[in-house]
């Protein structure tokens, strides 16, 4: 369905240049979302039953329910609001044989959602994952940069 010619779901894709189990341990714990998703939430804790309780910049709350399966590379996050209204994010990563990762991120409309804030909704989901893909791809790169130095400073003074 339809509401004033919105299409119900919007999709986002991006070529990490990523191990995949590097983006896998960032973009499937919720306890990484303040870091990589700052447009989305501000403040993530662990809840009881494998659950996340996360806080909104505008200072609204909202459950977390993870339901994850590494082997095949799917993150999908159940997302109850205050109301109990749900939202579900649906993600996959695909491991490319030629290196690094696509992933595919599917946002869909819920109910109740105007055409104004789900054409935001769609920008600041994509800017949050733009966002991701560089501090992910950065933060790997400099990581490994720091630890070929510590070899090489390891393997000089042995």
């Amino acid at each position: 369905m339809r509401r004033n010619n919105q299409p119900e779901t919007h999709i986002s894709s991006l070529f990490f240049n990523l191990p995949f189990d590097f983006l896998w341990e960032y973009l499937s714990d919720p306890l990484n979302f303040p870091e990589i998703y700052s447009n989305w939430t501000s403040q993530v804790t662990k809840a009881e039953n494998g659950e996340f309780l996360g806080i909104a910049p505008t200072g609204d709350s909202f459950t977390i329910v993870p339901q994850t399966n590494y082997k095949y590379g799917i993150i999908d996050f159940k997302i109850i609001d205050e109301l109990g209204q749900i939202e579900w994010s649906r993600s996959r990563i695909f491991p490319l044989k030629t290196g690094g990762c696509m992933y595919i991120h599917l946002a869909v409309r819920w109910d109740g959602v105007d055409d104004n804030f789900w054409r935001e909704h769609q920008k600041l989901t994509d800017k949050d994952l733009e966002y991701a893909k560089t501090f992910l791809e950065q933060k790997f790169h400099n990581d490994n940069k720091i630890g070929l130095y510590l070899n090489f400073v390891m393997d000089t003074y042995e």
